[in-house]
């Protein structure tokens, strides 16, 4: 049996939920683990240990009139791209779910380029992306880069941080 879903904001008081933006749909502590991360990553600000990339070969036209609006079914569909986190305001680290958020989503064309010369742009764009780090009170944690490698085949890259995946 699947469990319930609670009530959106069933799990803060009326005092937090006061304070919240006007475009959060709901709210709800965060897990210690996520605070953990958020903690190792003031402890080492510079560091992108929890700044994962993901990167997806797939063999298969893009459709590039079709990627924004799926990108945008996706994040409408599950909250966790829609959410941010705010570890100060109230009496324990939340986790906020907005309404509505664009995800990033850029696209590089490469199909001129040669296999070497590819994999080196993606290279490239991961250590650039490293550099980027997300702010936590902002949704979404999470962007998304697509390369268009051939007629036939894309790379499509997933940066996010990891405490909206764990």
């Amino acid at each position: 049996e699947l469990p319930r879903k609670l009530p959106a904001f069933a799990l803060i008081g009326e005092s937090a939920r006061a304070q919240l933006p006007a475009d959060v749909e709901d709210a709800y502590p965060m897990a210690k683990l996520q605070v953990g991360m958020f903690f190792h990553n003031q402890l080492q600000p510079d560091s992108a240990v929890f700044h994962d990339v993901f990167s997806f070969r797939l063999q298969l036209p893009l459709d590039r009139a079709l990627l924004r609006p799926a990108v945008d079914h996706l994040s409408a569909r599950h909250a966790i791209f829609r959410t941010s986190f705010d570890l100060a305001t109230h009496h324990e680290p939340l986790q906020r779910v907005h309404r509505a958020t664009q995800v990033p989503l850029t696209v590089q064309d490469l199909r001129g380029q040669d296999a070497a010369d590819q994999r080196e742009a993606l290279v490239r764009w991961v250590e650039e992306e490293k550099r980027h780090p997300f702010v936590w009170e902002e949704a979404p944690l999470l962007r998304l880069h697509v390369q268009h490698l051939a007629e036939d085949a894309f790379q499509f890259i997933v940066s996010f941080h990891h405490a909206i995946m764990d």
